[in-house]
């Protein structure tokens, strides 16, 4: 019997605060918000604990192949998953390899 798995490891409500500020200043509706957040938490579910500042583009991306193809998403809920690790990865993190990345491309590509 395997051990259970470590809950995700918790973000700082600062880093909430922020991912809402950049949702304000695009002019997302407050009534979205809640969808954005729930995006970039089910991602940090299966980070392992891993620290935010650790994560890479290979990990989003195996992400992005790992849920498409266990939920059979279509391609619409993708662009809102790119968008909101974009928002935390690029924006509230500012981590150098996410500001190079491209995040439109991603967004085009869907669940390929």
């Amino acid at each position: 019997m395997n051990p259970p798995r470590a809950a995700a490891a918790k973000p700082d409500p600062a880093i909430w605060d922020a991912f809402h500020n950049v949702l304000r200043n695009r002019k997302i509706p407050q009534r979205y918000w809640p969808w954005y957040v729930l995006r970039a938490e089910n991602y940090l579910k299966t980070s392992d604990r891993k620290p935010l500042e650790q994560h890479t583009a290979d990990d989003l991306s195996a992400y992005w192949r790992t849920a498409g193809a266990a939920n059979r998403l279509a391609d619409w809920p993708y662009r809102p998953i790119v968008e909101s690790l974009e928002i935390l990865f690029a924006r509230v993190l500012d981590l150098p390899w996410a500001r190079d990345f491209d995040w439109s491309y991603e967004t085009r590509s869907g669940f390929d």
